[in-house]
């Protein structure tokens, strides 16, 4: 019997695997996924203290080491078009703050 890896496991090309799931919860939660690692690392907030379910949160945090374990670059997740897009964001470096997110969620 021959067994095919790709019938049981799904293999994927890594950073851009990872990459193209932290987009995708930033657009779902409208969040920066290095200034929701930076905060869970430096302040250990948990998927309570947000808008997140337990499961997008881990699996958020889990893409996030990934990709950058894999050479992947925060900036490129801030350049994309769902950011670009979005004119509650500033996608500019020179505007960028960590946990800006938080305030936002905290405050509201």
């Amino acid at each position: 019997m021959d067994i095919n890896l790709e019938d049981v496991f799904e293999i994927v090309e890594e950073p851009e695997h990872s990459k193209n799931v932290l987009l995708d919860f930033q657009e779902k939660y409208n969040i920066d996924s290095e200034e929701l690692y930076l905060f869970y690392q430096q302040n250990g907030i948990n998927y309570e203290e947000l808008p997140i379910s337990e499961e997008d949160f881990k699996s958020w945090i889990h893409h996030f080491i990934i990709f950058k374990e894999n050479g992947g670059d925060p900036w490129e997740l801030k350049e994309s078009d769902i950011w670009k897009e979005n004119i509650a964001y500033q996608n500019k470096e020179e505007n960028y703050s960590s946990c800006s997110f938080l305030f936002f969620c905290v405050i509201l």
